[in-house]
């Protein structure tokens, strides 16, 4: 979209479309343009913002959102993790094996691997809050990588006592 300000009151003089790619001089959009009176600006999206700027020849929006404090990064980390570990945990053990399980209707040896399962998840996301809470800038909290199960955790098979040896 290409945008004519009067330079002295920057009042829109005028508005013209334009599709992706459309390169032309002002001139050709806008018959009556005076480069001594008027400035030039082409903006990205198809609207012009309610406050606006023309910088080197492109409309800026001027009402962006302010930057992300380091306690909303925190906040919104901790949730993007928290909805991760819910959604890789309900794909590997969905809501309806937790009932099953906690209602007896499975054997204990599974019962104990969908409980280390989703022990697992939690011990992840402890882990994550703790570096969370460390973190000292955006930069650090955007490199913190969680490391959620990828399968069911098997529970751990006691090893076998050998056989102790008979005097004949």
């Amino acid at each position: 979209m290409y945008v004519f300000v009067d330079k002295k009151t920057n009042a829109v003089l005028h508005v013209a479309n334009a599709s992706p790619g459309d390169d032309r001089k002002p001139e050709q959009v806008f018959r009556d343009f005076d480069p001594d009176t008027m400035d030039f600006g082409q903006a990205p999206d198809h609207f012009i913002p309610v406050h606006f700027a023309i910088r080197r020849g492109l409309v800026v929006n001027l009402d962006l959102p302010p930057a992300e404090t380091l306690a909303q990064a925190r906040q919104r980390t901790l949730q993007d993790f928290s909805a991760q570990a819910l959604a890789l945990r309900a794909a590997l053990v969905p809501d309806y094996q937790l009932l099953n399980a906690g209602i007896g209707l499975y054997d204990e040896q599974r019962v104990q691997s969908l409980r280390d399962t989703v022990n697992a998840f939690r011990s992840e996301v402890q882990r994550l809050e703790s570096a969370v809470a460390k973190a000292k800038s955006i930069k650090d909290l955007n490199a913190l990588a969680p490391a959620f199960p990828a399968a069911i955790v098997l529970p751990k098979v006691a090893a076998a006592k050998p056989a102790k040896a008979t005097k004949a």
